[in-house]
């Protein structure tokens, strides 16, 4: 191998991309070669840091297979493109070192690329990669936080003479969640899917007993779509309403339209 055959395998050598025979040629071309590798070093310094940027999340099984097909496809048609673009020229016969020795720097002109392009290319995928894993820690970030909250309602709802409501917005698994409220007025509500605050805006929790007027309970505290909250709504029982507004502040004595959720508590089972 020469050393700027080397120099173009780079890239796909420091990310473990190689087949065994070409990674056995690179480790030999350098463990003989006098000539500086300044590309080994610094590819093999940017993984290590690119890949520790973001905490690793197994990525689903089939991701590979997907990634494999798709490389397949685009050698195919890129290997179809080249062999039109060409045209089947006939070839004189060769013996056959020099057969393999051509066959081998065709396999090469097809798959060798400058090494920062290659370097680009190793880039993107792992920021890629990066950008899906950090997504996926957020989305497993807000489900465990969801589920924390609902343990705690749970927790009430447990109580003997507990009231519980299934809350619904209506809207296709948005704005919904559980309350729950002891005997003695203890409460505790989590709704998720909620849409973002904006400025000083509240979600807030309102308690409607029978032809009364809607009496505030409490703003949810609010995060990466998911309220919780945890108060003392009074000795309210079973067919009273729990209903959630967006106010534009903390505060407010009346709720501003529309319902976003409710529900209707009931006795917990037993």
């Amino acid at each position: 191998m020469t050393h700027e055959e080397a120099l173009e395998l780079a890239a796909p050598f420091v990310l473990g991309a190689l087949g065994p025979d070409e990674e056995q040629a690179v480790r030999e071309h350098l463990a003989t070669c006098d000539l500086p590798h300044p590309e080994f070093e610094e590819l093999g310094s940017l993984v290590p840091l690119l890949a520790e940027s973001v905490r690793q999340v197994d990525p689903p099984a089939h991701l590979r297979d997907r990634i494999m097909a798709a490389a397949a496809r685009d050698l195919e048609a890129r290997t179809a493109g080249r062999a039109e673009a060409v045209g089947a020229q006939p070839e004189a016969p060769t013996a056959p070192g020099v057969e393999r020795e051509a066959a081998r720097r065709r396999q090469r002109f097809i798959f060798a690329r400058p090494a920062w392009a290659l370097a680009a290319a190793a880039a993107i995928v792992i920021a890629a990669l990066g950008v899906w894993n950090i997504r996926l820690q957020g989305d497993l970030a807000v489900a465990q936080a969801y589920r924390d909250r609902v343990d705690q309602v749970l927790a009430i709802a447990r109580q003997p003479g507990s009231t519980v409501a299934i809350l619904s917005g209506g809207q296709g698994g948005q704005n919904t969640g559980l309350a729950a409220v002891a005997t003695d007025g203890t409460a505790a509500i989590v709704l998720r899917g909620l849409p973002p605050t904006t400025g000083s805006q509240v979600y807030e929790a309102w308690v409607i007993v029978g032809s009364n007027a809607p009496v505030p309970v409490g703003a949810l505290a609010y995060s990466d779509g998911v309220g919780y909250l945890a108060t003392n709504v009074g000795q309210v029982g079973a067919g009273a309403t729990v209903a959630f507004t967006k106010e534009p502040g903390p505060g407010a004595t009346q709720p501003t339209p529309p319902i976003l959720s409710s529900g209707v508590l009931s006795s917990a089972p037993s």
